[in-house]
């Protein structure tokens, strides 16, 4: 019975494991794909009332139907009304339409165009109807000339998109002042287009509008040309410039206190900053300066228990601005002292000085517990220096010889702040590197007669390696240049102060002009390499 009743139920599994696998082979039949081909079209435009180019427009509404359902994408951003209406019309998708309702009472004889940009896509693919423009005039005729060409900027590519391109007036003073007549937002690479513009002179300016109020701000980029022009035909070539513009007033636009000390920025850049603390009386000439850059400064106060102190921020000729600053954390906990150097990796460059960095100032440091071995014998003729620019930097200064090694030691607690807190034990070993494992390039340069240049030589991570002044035709040596792809950069110092100037509108000046080397230099270990290039 056993036997029998096993070999039943054997017997029911395997034609039960049969059908099941009937069932499941049917199920997992290949079978066409549904649908046809993915829909790549963008939306097709179909009626327009009032039609596009109407002249003697008096409509309150217009209404775009287009062959599908479409929606706006970025609106705000893809978007533009030019000339500006002072309430921006609604603008809005509903199905198959795009329905504009205009707001505000139009000027008399002007041509405006609403230009859609990338706004306008399918709602099922989001495929785009690019540069979709609708122009209509409140006069007789439509204003059919345009004006084209470049937003150009030294350095990243990327911030020459979006760029306000507008025109003005030809009897405008100052940009800020106003927004543009007619404006347009640039395209990739710079690239930008202005129609439908009336014959006429204007001012043209580029800015790079940061806060989308149309207007231009001190912290913004602005590009120009230095005379109006007249159109009375399409023009074509137009360069625009971006650069900082040097502010009306310098002052301070940041202030910030935390974790001991002050940081203050300012709207622009200046060749010597100063600061000085009017009280706490322990203040006046206890603040020390971490980092001195020419738009901003660091300072380090001698203690944190204070509840405000005032700052004169100057230059070696006048005051720039008085500030306040509040301390509210009066507890603040501060992390032990640590130290590092400037090396990358375990050499330090030739010509280059030894520097140790501590993370906040000393106070009162006996130098001589810094401890410097060669060949791991203790040296007694070395010098140790205050970095008067860094209150947190120290020079070791030895003349350094590639073929000994070398070890920086600093013992645990050997140094304090004005905080109380002590050092970690800091420990670098390294050599002088040999000249030999860099390269050498020399520039043979052509210079008009009564120019100066600047030389600028930047590295494939975009860092400025070298700087130099050539003001006459000849010969310039760069020496010790790592191995790497280098561009050559030469602008032309017209004022011959030493230095790449901004640009000034109040001046009329345009920012001075870069000249690009055309090739990439390709700097070798142990190589001389010698350049021709002659500045027009």
């Amino acid at each position: 019975m056993k036997f029998s009743k096993k070999s039943f139920s054997i017997k029911n599994y395997i034609q039960f494991s049969t059908i099941l696998t009937l069932i499941i082979g049917s199920c997992a039949s290949i079978v066409s794909p549904q649908g046809g081909p993915r829909d790549l079209t963008p939306p097709k435009l179909l009626t327009i009332e009032p039609k596009n180019k109407t002249t003697n427009f008096t409509a309150k509404k217009i209404v775009i139907e287009f062959d599908e359902y479409v929606q706006l994408k970025d609106q705000y951003k893809e978007i533009t009304v030019s000339p500006e209406m002072e309430t921006p019309p609604e603008i809005s998708a509903k199905k198959k339409e795009i329905v504009i309702k205009l707001i505000d009472t139009l000027q008399k004889n002007t041509t405006y165009s609403i230009n859609f940009g990338k706004s306008i896509t399918d709602v099922h693919e989001s495929n785009e109807m690019k540069n979709f423009k609708y122009v209509f005039s409140t006069g007789n005729y439509i204003d059919s000339l345009k004006i084209s060409g470049s937003v150009l900027f030294e350095g990243d590519t990327t911030i020459v998109k979006d760029v306000q391109v507008g025109l003005y007036p030809d009897s405008l003073k100052w940009v800020a002042k106003r927004k543009p007549l007619l404006y347009t937002l640039s395209a990739e690479k710079g690239k930008f287009e202005i129609t439908n513009v009336k014959e006429g002179k204007y001012r043209i300016f580029a800015i790079k509008d940061v806060n989308n109020n149309k207007l231009f701000d001190e912290e913004e980029m602005l590009g120009f040309l230095p005379n109006p022009i007249y159109l009375k035909k399409d023009t074509s070539g137009i360069t625009l410039t971006l650069a900082h513009q040097f502010p009306e007033k310098l002052k301070v636009t940041e202030s910030k206190y935390y974790e001991g000390k002050i940081r203050l920025k300012l709207n622009g850049k200046t060749d010597t900053l100063l600061a000085k603390a009017l009280y706490p009386k322990e203040f006046e000439n206890n603040i020390l300066v971490d980092r001195n850059e020419k738009d901003s400064i660091v300072l380090w106060l001698p203690t944190q228990k204070f509840d405000s102190t005032k700052i004169v921020v100057s230059t070696e000729k006048q005051i720039i601005d008085t500030i306040t600053i509040r301390n509210y954390n009066q507890e603040a906990k501060f992390s032990p002292i640590k130290i590092t150097d400037n090396l990358k990796g375990e050499s330090l460059m030739p010509g280059e000085k030894y520097k140790l960095i501590f993370s906040r100032p000393l106070k009162d440091p006996n130098l001589s517990n810094i401890e410097v071995l060669q060949d791991s014998v203790k040296l007694r003729n070395y010098k140790v220096r205050l970095n008067p620019q860094n209150a947190r930097e120290y020079f070791i200064e030895y003349p350094w010889d590639s073929t000994k090694h070398y070890e920086v030691n600093i013992k645990e607690n050997q140094f304090k702040d004005n905080f109380g807190k002590l050092n970690l034990k800091f420990q670098r070993r390294f050599k002088q590197d040999s000249v030999g494992n860099y390269g050498i390039l020399d520039i043979n340069l052509t210079i008009p007669e009564g120019k100066q240049y600047l030389i600028k030589l930047v590295n494939s991570s975009n860092e400025e390696v070298k700087k130099l002044v050539a003001p006459k035709t000849g010969i310039y040596k760069l020496t010790i240049l790592p191995p790497d792809k280098y561009k050559i950069i030469f602008t032309e110092d017209v004022n011959k102060n030493g230095k790449a100037d901004l640009g000034d509108y109040r001046k009329n000046l345009q920012p001075e002009k870069n000249t690009y080397y055309p090739d990439e230099i390709s700097v070798r270990i142990n190589w001389e390499l010698e350049i021709k290039y002659k500045l027009e």
